[in-house]
């Protein structure tokens, strides 16, 4: 149960952090303004700041890719 709820809070952090527009951001996703920063003051940062994969493709455990966007399934 602990592991579930833990699967489901960090795919909202991912999901909230990549794909979700913020307005106090100026309508960016915190990531697009975090890069932003990045840019304009590389010397705050260690690590480097980058997208993660989209929500539009699905990898399943069985290794099977799927593509919503153009309902093609690869076995």
């Amino acid at each position: 149960m602990i592991a579930t709820r833990y699967t489901t809070l960090y795919n909202y952090v991912k999901i909230y952090n990549h794909n979700i527009p913020q307005r106090a951001l100026k309508h960016q996703t915190p990531i697009q303004a975090l890069k932003k920063w990045q840019q304009e003051k590389p010397d705050l940062f260690v690590k480097r700041v980058y997208n993660q994969a989209s929500l539009d493709r699905v990898v399943p455990s069985s290794g099977r890719c799927l593509e919503k966007r153009s309902h093609v399934l690869e076995f």
